[in-house]
């Protein structure tokens, strides 16, 4: 009889002393003893679970638990073993929850038992959210990577969804206490990482604690990578949304100057202009990391420096949309809008445009500040909250009451701004003309192969908001009468701040770097040469609008006014007869106009 046999046949008191006579035997003999492992592993399927008293106390179960531990630290990887686990997974699954809280108090093979078991069982999907649900196994498991035992390593590809709110936080917190550890950062990167994607409804104090440790160890680092840092502030942003009261987290941003830290890396990102990578991160980050300078301490010269390197990089509309993430009249706003106001009047009507679709409610307020603050722009700013109205009405009768009297979209309009009332098609409802005779003439030639294209889309979005497709006449009137009413004013400031600049490097300073790559300026005779492109419906549109500006061969216009549709060439038709830098403010005004009409229009 083999030594294996003799051991069991005198195991007389079930499996327990089955398993006991096999710990013995396997301590006093030095030969391979997988076979021994292998039926002590089934035997141990068969035991009943022990209780937590019955897990420190009863010796028979210790002798389970070890002649486990060797198992999985003899055999990890051995492919007989894991068939076995396979077959019997079920039943280990308890043994899991014993086996991880018994070994952050115990051996290393002990976890190493608890680490194997669940690598093993988690391959089944139905028992690997039952382990994920069951109470105090994830953090245990977690906590033997902590420990730094390599065969863990494979826990990072373990998804654990929604069942740990930061698997990632206490890693990264017992990272940064434990200072002896190499090369921490790539553990503080995966904590902000895994919190910055989810969602932490409520954070208690001992866990903002632990944030509040993370990023002040990142911060003291200096941290710089872009990804990084944008994980940083997104977490700053997760975190902050998720707390009832920010008196704690306050303290927190202030001991580790974690703002001054993401400044200095915002700083150091948009140094020299950047690059288009470093401003993506600044607009995605800026509208909850300005806010909150308010929070941590007054303004110092980190923030102002990124303030003026925006205004330097032409990234205006930055600023215009943190306003929607501050409320009016508060430190915060008052201090964006000193800026708005150093920067003039070219951006700021272009840049207010852009807040048409994201927060309209707060449009009348923002618009009113600004007004004290821009005394130039005091009288036009009414007339733009009505072109704004107009242009966020849901189509219907209200469209043609709300729209300012005199505004046409016939292009051969012979009036300007006349008092007549205005009138919409009756179709499509998107169109407005000063008068019957005006739409008439529009209808053959121009408005009806549109009109059928404008009723279908409005059919198809009828229970969503709708922007008008065609708000050609608003956004003319507005500019018109803007370009009428401070002609004299753009001509001096175009020749005084730019006496030299040509008129494509002028558009480039004001319209704040939305010029595309392929900008081109060209005279109507060169327009001759490559109007083939133009869609044929448009082509009659366009032939009268360069007949008519014949008399002035020396203006020029700009390619992407004609790729994208009319609406610029009709603005720069009716500023013809002012001074040239009065032509090209109104192109510039209108370029990004469009550029905000098309915007609305996609995104709605």
């Amino acid at each position: 009889m083999f030594p294996l046999q003799q051991t069991l046949s005198s195991a007389n008191g079930g499996n327990l002393d089955a398993l006991n006579a096999i710990l013995e035997y396997t301590k006093t003999r030095h030969e391979d003893h997988r076979a021994i492992l292998y039926v002590s592993l089934k035997i141990l399927a068969q035991i009943p679970i022990p209780t937590d008293r019955q897990l420190h106390r009863e010796p028979a179960v210790q002798c389970a638990l070890e002649i486990l531990a060797r198992i999985c630290h003899s055999t990890p990887n051995d492919a007989p073993f894991k068939a076995i686990l396979l077959e019997n997974r079920a039943a280990y699954l308890p043994w899991i929850a014993h086996i991880s809280r018994h070994g952050q108090r115990g051996s290393t093979e002990l976890a190493l038992a608890a680490w194997c078991l669940f690598e093993v069982v988690t391959l089944d999907p139905a028992l690997k959210a039952t382990v994920l649900s069951t109470n105090g196994i994830p953090n245990s498991i977690l906590s033997l990577w902590i420990k730094g035992l390599p065969q863990v390593e494979g826990l990072v590809l373990l998804d654990y969804e929604s069942n740990i709110k930061c698997p990632y936080l206490s890693l990264a917190y017992h990272t940064i206490r434990d200072r002896d550890r190499d090369d921490p950062e790539d553990h503080i990167t995966r904590a902000i990482t895994s919190l910055s994607k989810r969602k932490l409804d409520s954070l208690g104090y001992a866990t903002q604690a632990k944030v509040g440790a993370i990023i002040g160890f990142y911060t003291e680092r200096k941290l710089g990578a872009i990804a990084t840092l944008y994980h940083l502030v997104a977490l700053l942003d997760v975190t902050t949304r998720s707390l009832q009261t920010k008196a704690h987290w306050t303290s927190i941003l202030e001991k580790g100057n974690v703002l001054g830290a993401v400044f200095d890396g915002l700083n150091t990102l948009t140094e020299e202009g950047g690059n288009e990578e470093a401003w993506d991160l600044v607009v995605s980050c800026f509208k909850f990391v300005f806010p909150w300078i308010l929070v941590a301490g007054p303004y110092d010269s980190k923030p102002r420096i990124l303030l003026q390197q925006i205004v330097a990089g032409g990234r205006y509309l930055i600023l215009f949309r943190s306003l929607l993430h501050l409320r009016p009249r508060t430190q915060a706003f008052n201090y964006v809008l000193e800026t708005v106001g150093e920067i003039g009047t070219y951006t700021v009507i272009p840049c207010i445009s852009s807040l048409l679709w994201p927060s309209f409610e707060k449009l009348n307020q923002i618009v009113s500040d600004i007004k004290e603050r821009t005394p130039f722009l005091e009288r036009r700013m009414d007339g733009f909250v009505n072109v704004v109205l107009c242009g966020r009405v849901i189509a219907s009768e209200d469209y043609a009451r709300l729209v300012p009297a005199g505004l046409c979209d016939n292009i051969q309009c012979p009036g300007l701004l006349a008092t007549t009332k205005t009138r919409q098609c009756s179709a499509c409802r998107s169109v407005i003309y000063c008068s019957e005779d005006c739409q008439i003439a529009d209808w053959a030639p121009h408005h009806r192969r549109e009109c059928r294209v404008i009723t279908l889309t409005r059919k198809r979005r009828e229970l969503r908001i709708w922007i008008p497709f065609s708000l050609k006449g608003i956004y003319l009137g507005f500019l018109e009468d803007s370009c009428i009413s401070h002609s004299g004013s753009i001509e001096s400031k175009a020749q005084s701040d730019y006496p030299n600049a040509s008129v494509r490097s002028l558009v480039t300073m004001l319209n704040f770097r939305a010029v595309p790559v392929r900008f081109k300026v060209f005279t109507f005779e060169e327009y001759r040469t490559v109007a083939a492109p133009v869609p044929s419906h448009l082509q009659p549109r366009i032939e009268a609008f360069i007949q008519d500006c014949q008399d002035d061969p020396e203006l020029a216009l700009i390619e992407t006014t004609l790729a994208h549709g009319l609406v610029k060439i009709n603005i720069i038709a009716r500023a013809k007869g002012f001074p040239r830098s009065c032509r090209i403010v109104g192109a510039i005004f209108s370029f990004w106009w469009v550029q905000t009409l098309r915007l609305m229009l996609y995104e709605n």
